[in-house]
């Protein structure tokens, strides 16, 4: 692929008199990865980044099957903390229920900050990629001035000739 990442098109300088080339600085492969990278950087593009999208977007989807060990877990401690209860004949009483409300509270605050953690370090992943694509350039512009055509060339031999003719003919009188 030989083309600008997306946002990244070649800038054409339109200067009369000159040449503009451009020489690219990166190879088909590093052009191809830093087109991935671009349009990763946006929600709901398919790319190596679109998991890191959706997390820093607070996609409920991605959250709910990072948590699904969590609540797996929780099940198991609220089974355990029954059958303890249950052991001590106690199943029925406050304070099973403010055990179980004080493991669903902790649970709640515990992926809440996992949450908050995951998002802000899918945030400063995504910000550092742009950073790394906005500091690419994968093109050096280069100008040169044009090679002038035959008829420039023509005309600046008359021009020449009729001032060389001028001067002789004015050095004669």
């Amino acid at each position: 692929m030989n083309q600008a990442p997306t946002g990244m098109a070649p800038q054409k300088a339109k200067i009369p008199g000159y040449k503009h080339r451009q020489i690219p600085n990166m190879t088909p492969a590093m052009m191809e990865l830093m087109q991935a990278l671009t349009q990763g950087l946006t929600p709901g593009a398919a790319s190596g980044t679109d998991f890191l999208s959706k997390l820093a977007g607070g996609d409920e989807s991605m959250f709910e099957q990072l948590e699904a060990p969590a609540y797996a877990a929780f099940e198991k401690l609220l089974g355990q903390t029954g059958t303890r209860f249950s052991d001590l004949g106690a199943r029925d009483s406050s304070y099973f229920e403010n055990a179980v409300a004080g493991q669903g509270v902790e649970l709640a605050q515990n992926l809440q900050s996992q949450r908050l953690g995951i998002r802000n370090q899918a945030i400063q992943s995504l910000l550092g990629n742009s950073q790394q694509a906005l500091n690419q350039r994968p093109y050096e512009n280069i100008v040169t001035p044009k090679e002038p055509s035959w008829f420039d060339k023509y005309l600046q031999f008359a021009s020449a000739n009729f001032q060389n003719a001028s001067k002789a003919s004015m050095a004669g009188i």
